[in-house]
């Protein structure tokens, strides 16, 4: 099944896409101290492209707002550059998948689950599915049936949710829809962008078992730069300073002292850097992957603005990748 929905190609040429984000991208915050020391982040937001999803969501009006940026520019593609994005378009969606899955498991309404889907890309058979009013086992079952990417995982995501519950049900999930991207032919700037999140999510995953002292080996997903061996090695001598060195050098930026969020700011800073590089080497994919990523990093440091404006700023700051 294609996860994503097929739309009528309207031939718009690249040039007019780029044109039109050379303009969206003014709207993008810049200011963010200005944000950060904002005594009241909804107001501040009342004055952005945020203000009608706040006034009409609140806080989740602003992964709505990401949500609609991801449709425009889904919708003002041509058929070859929805081509070569589907990864980040899937990867996106990822998001709504699992979280439809969460609500399935406290007994949501179906009512509940379209909201989740008001702004979603997902093709309409798979919008239907997550929107059956089922047990979770039975809508697993038929995602396995359905979604292509997933025949890649042979013990079944039924299976997997009746053995190890649905967060492992969310691990296979994720593993095997990047390793399924990494292993399509691509644009290179997607590949490369999608290397690199890979061994974002390979070196958090490892900190995470490392800091919490999860005996277990962890899930390592297959296609990045840093290979399973390098990771596994640091994994069974358990010394959390070898990750900041695998950081370094992966992104250059120092991690003090490291934390679940110090880590995931730097490794997303690492790839920021190289999206922007992307840019200048590839002024058509490279730019509007560069416009992509800083919507989702946008959506995501306002998000942690939000919902920590009672934490210590410098605390905050220290989250962020703006």
């Amino acid at each position: 099944m294609i996860l994503l929905r097929d739309i009528v190609d309207r031939g718009y040429p690249t040039d007019y896409l780029l044109a039109r984000i050379h303009g969206r991208r003014a709207f993008l915050l810049k200011d963010w101290e200005k944000v950060l020391f904002s005594p009241d982040i909804s107001g501040y937001l009342m004055s952005t492209r945020y203000s009608k999803f706040i006034s009409e969501y609140q806080a989740d009006g602003i992964r709505r707002r990401y949500q609609e940026e991801l449709q425009w520019m889904y919708y003002q593609m041509n058929k070859k550059l929805r081509l070569i994005f589907g990864p980040c378009f899937m990867y996106a969606e990822l998001g709504t998948i699992l979280t439809c899955l969460r609500y399935h498991l406290k007994k949501g309404k179906k009512t509940e689950i379209e909201y989740i889907l008001a702004f979603s890309l997902l093709s309409e058979r798979v919008m239907n599915i997550l929107s059956l009013e089922v047990d979770l086992p039975f809508i697993l079952e038929m995602l396995d049936k359905r979604a292509a990417f997933l025949s890649d995982s042979p013990a079944g995501l039924r299976n997997i949710f009746l053995t190890g519950g649905l967060p492992k049900v969310e691990q296979t999930i994720t593993l095997t829809l990047l390793e399924h991207i990494i292993n399509e032919p691509g644009h290179p700037c997607i590949t490369l962008f999608f290397i690199s999140l890979i061994d974002s999510i390979n070196i958090i995953t490892l900190y995470k078992h490392l800091r919490w002292g999860i005996s277990a080996k962890p899930a390592f997903i297959a296609g990045g730069n840093v290979k399973e061996p390098v990771l596994s090695a640091i994994f069974h001598c358990r010394d959390v300073s070898e990750i900041t060195g695998l950081i370094q050098k992966q992104t250059g930026f120092y991690v003090g002292e490291p934390s679940a969020a110090s880590i995931e700011s730097a490794l997303l800073k690492g790839i920021s850097g190289q999206v922007k590089k992307m840019e200048r080497e590839s002024p058509d994919i490279g730019f509007i992957l560069n416009y992509l990523w800083r919507s989702s990093l946008e959506a995501r440091d306002i998000s942690i603005l939000y919902y920590g404006n009672k934490i210590d700023k410098d605390i905050i700051r220290e989250e962020l990748v703006h």
